[in-house]
């Protein structure tokens, strides 16, 4: 089975509304859950968010800081790792991604779902003509062979 999404209009002030390929998802961790919508960014090498979304989550921020390198420069970043679900219809997918937490304030960043954990759990189809993703879990013996 797969899941498939259509993407999301995003206003972006003083631009025309755009449309990015962008699907629902719930970030959780100790019982603490944060429902937002994840940009799908073949460029990230990593799964992403800001540091509010981690703070409602109460994920521990004390650990070492890495700097991360975007298209806005180097961010400071802290390793962390919490569960992400994805689930339209009947399809309910729920594991545990690592992310980096981006140490910036107020940020208007949506969280970015990057490969690692994220793009290796499933074949990813971009339709763009149609504006669509199409996300197909791979089974254990899929993810083996690409390691």
């Amino acid at each position: 089975m797969a899941l498939s999404f259509h993407y999301k209009e995003v206003k972006i002030p003083g631009l025309p509304l755009i449309k990015r390929p962008m699907i629902p998802i719930v970030f959780s961790h100790e019982g603490e859950a944060f429902e937002t919508m994840g940009l799908l960014d073949s460029g990230a090498d990593f799964t992403a968010f800001t540091k509010e979304i981690a703070e409602v989550l109460g994920l521990d921020l004390s650990g070492p800081k890495e700097k991360a390198l975007g298209v806005g420069g180097d961010i400071e970043t802290i390793r962390s790792k919490v569960n992400l679900t994805i689930s339209k219809a009947h399809e309910h997918y729920s594991f545990l991604i690592p992310v980096k937490v981006l140490l910036i304030e107020n940020s208007s960043t949506p969280p970015l779902l990057g490969r690692e954990g994220f793009f290796d759990e499933f074949r990813i189809t971009f339709e763009e003509r149609a504006k669509k993703i199409i996300l197909k879990k791979m089974d254990k013996s899929d993810r083996r062979e690409r390691k």
